[in-house]
Order: C-alpha cells, then sequence, then structure tokens
C-alpha cells in the first residue's frame, strides 16, 4: 500500500493477512509458536544475523536500526507469509534500513523455527505447500 503525506516521498507499507481455516480467523506471529517469547526469539536471531550480512557493499546498515527493527518484539514482525519452505518475514522502509534501501525480506527456513512451532501447526505447514 502507499500513500502520500507530503516530503520527499511517499510512505508504503506491507498488508499480510495470514488465516486459519478451521475456524477461520486471522493468525498472528505469537501464534506460531508454543512459547512466544523463544520463538520470537529465535526468529529475530535468525533475521538480524541475514539482515547485517546481507547489505550492499557500499550501505551503511546501521546495527542498532537492524537490532531494534527485527528485535523480538511482535509489532516487528505483522508482516509475515508462511511459505512451504519457511516464514517470509517483510520490513518496510525504516524499519530496519533508510528509504534508499527499500522494503527488506529474510526468509526463516523451517527447520530454524521447527522445535518451537506449534505441533499441530507444524505438521500442517511442513507438511504441504502453501
Amino acid at each position: 500500500m502507499t500513500s502520500y503525506t507530503g516530503g520527499a516521498h511517499g510512505a508504503h507499507w506491507t498488508e499480510v493477512h495470514n488465516l486459519l481455516t478451521t475456524p477461520l480467523r486471522s493468525l498472528s506471529i505469537e501464534e506460531l509458536f508454543e512459547d512466544p517469547t523463544a520463538g520470537l526469539k529465535s526468529i529475530s536471531d535468525f533475521a538480524i544475523t541475514e539482515l547485517l550480512k546481507s547489505g550492499a557493499p557500499d550501505s551503511v546498515r546501521d546495527e542498532r536500526w537492524v537490532r531494534e527493527g527485527a528485535g523480538p518484539d511482535p509489532k516487528n514482525f505483522r508482516a509475515f507469509n508462511l511459505t512451504s519452505r519457511g516464514v517470509l518475514v517483510t520490513f518496510d522502509e525504516y524499519q530496519v534500513a533508510s528509504y534508499a534501501e527499500g522494503v527488506s525480506e529474510v526468509h526463516v527456513p523451517y527447520d530454524v523455527v521447527a522445535g518451537r512451532l506449534h505441533p499441530p501447526l507444524a505438521a500442517k505447514v511442513m507438511d504441504r505447500d502453501l
């Protein structure tokens, strides 16, 4: 989505809707895990590592910015998608990097979080293509 509110450039944000079908309802990042604190920490640690090593050679990726924007806070992981291989996390502009660097994505393989997922959910997402 995009919006122009004045200034040098517009504001963009990612809208993601993850749904459980039985019963039909939204799924939050915390609900993926038996222990949400440990689950968020594992996703956060992986994302921070990937973001810090993925910056372009001439980019000035601020480690503090990355650690705050990808820290283990549920609001940092509101834009996630479950894929056949793992959890795709989208970080909007200014969340972990400057506007010029654009949107950042980190694909967290299921094997990184497999031991932390709710068992019924793990069986669903790891045994079929999404």
